[in-house]
């Protein structure tokens, strides 16, 4: 693999490894691969659309789908079914903001299936701007004061319902479907997928990673440079 390879060959290595294991469309792939290399230009980003992993039924590959990105994104940070108050003070607390790329798994539990918790709404709400701040309560001696924290960072989201419009509206969707189980004959060939095993595949992956965090820091310069598009050049459905 090459060491030290361009923005299209890394694009085409990062969809080739997300293939190896993840049954999805093309289109699916290159998006995936596109977010990865976007959590590690983050500095130079203006804003970050979360990815909503999505399914209609269970066992479709939701939660492998975020451990095929733990290994190549930037800073991964995988949580299952957090609670809003443990993930508030996990991103809130402390001196340095997050600096990471939040993966929530089972975020149905997270967020609730009736009514999101306000704070956290406001926390993700305000996370997809560069400048973004969420402002805090501080109890220091008995007297209480406000803190703006920065809240700007890549998050993806995997769960079988669906996310709160203020969070889907912010979001790039990946929707995937189970696949049947392909029963072969012998010579004759199955899904192109092979069974994914953590450790083999996290050894396989760090060079890949590497080659992200140097093309990174390499660029995320000229991302800050790049003019915002204008309003004829974006397609009808974005806003």
């Amino acid at each position: 693999m090459n060491t030290n390879p361009n923005g299209h060959e890394l694009i085409n290595q990062v969809a080739n490894f997300y293939k190896k294991y993840l049954d999805c469309s093309p289109e699916q792939l290159d998006l995936l691969a596109l977010w990865t290399m976007h959590t590690h230009i983050i500095p130079g980003a203006p804003f970050s659309p979360s990815l909503n992993i999505c399914s209609r039924e269970k066992h479709s590959g939701k939660t492998l789908c975020l451990q095929l990105l733990s290994l190549l994104c930037d800073g991964a940070w995988m949580h299952t079914a957090a609670a809003p108050t443990l993930l508030l003070h996990q991103l809130t607390d402390g001196f340095e903001p997050f600096a990471g790329t939040l993966l929530l798994d089972d975020c149905d539990a997270t967020f609730g299936k009736s009514r999101m918790n306000l704070k956290l709404q406001g926390l993700f709400t305000a996370r997809f701007q560069q400048d973004a701040r969420f402002t805090v309560r501080v109890k220091d001696d008995g007297e209480y004061s406000f803190d703006d924290k920065p809240v700007f960072f890549p998050a993806a989201f995997a769960g079988n319902g669906r996310l709160h419009p203020s969070l889907a509206e912010r979001s790039i969707m990946i929707a995937l479907e189970p696949k049947p189980v392909l029963r072969c004959q012998p010579n004759e060939p199955g899904s192109p997928c092979q069974p994914f095993r953590f450790y083999p595949a996290q050894d396989s992956s760090r060079s890949l990673k590497q080659s992200l965090s140097n093309w990174g820091n390499a660029h995320h310069d000229r991302f800050e440079k790049i003019a915002p598009y204008k309003e004829d050049q974006f397609p009808p459905e974005l806003n």
